[in-house]
């Protein structure tokens, strides 16, 4: 993927996510690490997609979790 891919994956409201929400996403760990390809950085889609379904189901599992505690 490349940054203009991430954007839009990670747009919300009609608006692009900016450059530097989706560096500070990485260095959160919150996305794999980038590679330089040709002169411009990308990423993994199969790890991007991977890290976005586990996110997925820790907000799924959390709001379970909170759902029986109440």
């Amino acid at each position: 993927m490349t940054m203009l891919d991430l954007r839009q994956h990670y747009a919300s409201g009609g608006k692009l996510a900016s450059r530097s929400f989706i560096y500070a996403l990485e260095a959160q760990g919150e996305l794999p690490p980038s590679v330089l390809l040709g002169g411009k950085r990308v990423w993994s889609r199969h790890a991007v997609l991977e890290r976005d379904a586990a996110r997925f189901r820790k907000a799924e599992e959390r709001a379970a979790a909170s759902g029986k505690a109440a």
